[in-house]
């Protein structure tokens, strides 16, 4: 039982390293178009006046008790720890400045692999990124919708809704890298049928 905790919160915290080298390393040096809670936080930010930290913070906060209240508190103390060890992983591979020569097509494939293996090992630990993932550990609980559809459908919609505020290639970029992801998730998912949130 102790091996099995361990063993679980190796794979949050490296799954969450994974999710920041992905945003660190690509998607925020490349400007891929952003997808999730930060993506439609961009949107919300420019019809009102709070802040994107405001309001990913409030729309976070939400998720967290509907992940409380409706999957369990072990699944959202997971998360809420990955949620905080997120920034402090972004902001040390940040400050490293690692510089890496690739083509557009290199960074998708290298992002949507970090960020697919990192989700997939969050999920796997019982934990999740936080935000719109949430939705889909719920759906899943509910319904036996798999997350990783979930989170392409949402994630895609997001992007989309964002398409008059980045350039096509970004947008394209974007809709790429979270494809690659959920494509990841849906298949570490598939191996082990036996993943419980709660």
């Amino acid at each position: 039982m102790k091996n099995k905790k361990c063993i679980s919160f190796l794979e949050m915290v490296f799954g969450t390293f994974l999710t920041s080298l992905a945003f660190g390393l690509c998607i925020i040096p490349q400007n891929f178009a952003a997808a999730g809670v930060t993506g439609i936080a961009s949107i919300i930010s420019q019809y009102t006046g709070y802040t994107l930290s405001q309001i990913v913070f409030t729309v976070n906060a939400l998720f967290l008790i509907v992940g409380f209240c409706f999957i369990g508190k072990n699944f959202t103390i997971k998360t809420i720890s990955s949620s905080l060890l997120f920034p402090i992983f972004l902001e040390i591979i940040i400050r490293w400045n690692i510089t890496i020569s690739l083509s557009s097509v290199g960074f998708v494939l290298l992002a949507g692999i970090l960020l697919g293996s990192g989700t997939g090992l969050l999920f796997l630990s019982g934990a999740s990124s936080g935000g719109f993932s949430i939705l889909g550990v719920l759906l899943h609980n509910r319904f036996s919708i798999p997350v990783a559809l979930t989170i392409n459908l949402v994630d895609a919609s997001v992007i989309l809704i964002q398409v008059f505020q980045q350039t096509i290639i970004q947008t394209i970029c974007g809709i790429l890298v979270i494809t690659i992801s959920s494509y990841l998730v849906g298949k570490m998912l598939a191996k082990q049928n036996n993943v419980q949130f709660s």
